[in-house]
């Protein structure tokens, strides 16, 4: 292997560990929550999501390092704020109307960014694996958007100004941390 190659596979393992976070922050903090919801169609669709987070999860961590002396559990960034606002999102609001829309319109439209940023990050020479598990991820997330508003078009929360703040304080808990236009591909370098 030459150093360039080296490099490459190493960056696309830091790239993947970074999806490993965002995707297991989603597994736990809707596996996590969904029993808290009173809402059965949403506690339904909120396992279902959890579950498909954590398959993407994996995928991604099956492109971590299988080197000899390279620690895979070194590549796995944490972006904490994914478990948080989701948990404070259920709290809110058991009814789980929050929590999808943070998923679908705080969370979502951030990782997709990644996701499609990350083909630009790497070299052609490890791009092929991590470009597979980027698609079937960014297809995984679109399909969570079309859940989540299939689910909406038969349900009607209470939307009221409290709600509405809430909501404008999950995106805010994202900006604060610097993830104003996707989930931390700039600090890869």
């Amino acid at each position: 292997m030459t150093p360039d190659s080296i490099f490459a596979i190493e960056e696309s393992e830091q790239l993947a560990g970074h999806f490993v976070a965002c995707f297991t922050g989603l597994y736990e903090a809707l596996g996590e929550g969904a029993s808290k919801l009173t809402d059965d169609a949403t506690v339904v669709v909120v396992f279902e999501m959890a579950r498909t987070f954590g398959d993407t999860a994996s995928s991604f961590r099956s492109l971590l390092a299988h080197r000899a002396g390279v620690d895979p559990e070194a590549a796995l960034g944490s972006v904490p704020e994914i478990k948080e606002v989701l948990l404070r999102a259920i709290n809110e609001d058991p009814s789980g109307a929050l929590c999808l829309y943070a998923v679908s319109m705080v969370i979502a439209p951030l990782l997709l960014v990644s996701l499609r940023d990350a083909g630009s990050r790497v070299s052609l020479v490890s791009a092929g694996p991590l470009s597979e598990c980027t698609a079937k991820a960014a297809d995984v997330v679109v399909g969570a958007i079309r859940q989540i508003g299939d689910l909406a078009e038969s349900w009607a929360p209470v939307l009221d100004d409290a709600w509405r703040e809430s909501a404008k304080a999950l995106g805010r808990t994202f900006e604060a941390s610097g993830y104003n236009e996707s989930l931390g591909l700039g600090l890869f370098g």
